[in-house]
């Protein structure tokens, strides 16, 4: 957990642990009997650079952000339906209540993180941070997927 952040309620949860005690080995960064820890399943949010080079006849079938009369934007990826990234003027939230959501964790989409969700959010936008960060969770290994070029393999062409 990062210092210095404030845990709040919803998150509450992460800090509790059942430990290791009666391991041979321990989980934690810095311990000499250590597990080589690896994260199997990250993903990077690669820029859409790469979407400049495709050829013109082909860009609008390229994952993009439309914006509607209501203000609201969508990404759209072919082969996918269209997923709301920002709600418009007389919506308050990116998606409805979940059955399993108090009413008071119902949020503006704006305030729907708390401060240590926005710390996780905003790290390893550099190889830098990322290892920085691997490196106060013990990881010692990451196996990274793409995710704006994970809506282009849906198409289905």
């Amino acid at each position: 957990m990062v210092e210095n952040v404030p845990v709040g309620p919803l998150n509450r949860w992460r800090l509790e642990t059942p430990g290791s005690a009666g391991w041979s080995r321990s989980p934690w960064p810095g311990a000499p009997n250590k597990y080589f820890m690896v994260s199997a399943d990250c993903h990077v949010t690669e820029g859409l650079a790469f979407l400049k080079n495709v050829e013109p006849e082909y860009r609008e079938r390229t994952p993009h952000v439309e914006t509607r009369d209501d203000g609201s934007q969508w990404l759209i990826s072919e082969g996918n339906a269209p997923n709301m990234v920002k709600p418009g003027a007389k919506t308050k939230t990116v998606q409805d209540q979940q059955s399993f959501e108090k009413a008071e964790h119902n949020r503006h989409y704006g305030n729907r993180m708390e401060a240590e969700d926005l710390v996780r959010a905003g790290g390893g936008k550099t190889i830098e941070q990322r290892i920085a960060d691997q490196a106060i969770d013990g990881i010692d290994a990451e196996l990274l997927f793409p995710t704006t070029g994970l809506y282009c393999w849906a198409t289905p062409d």
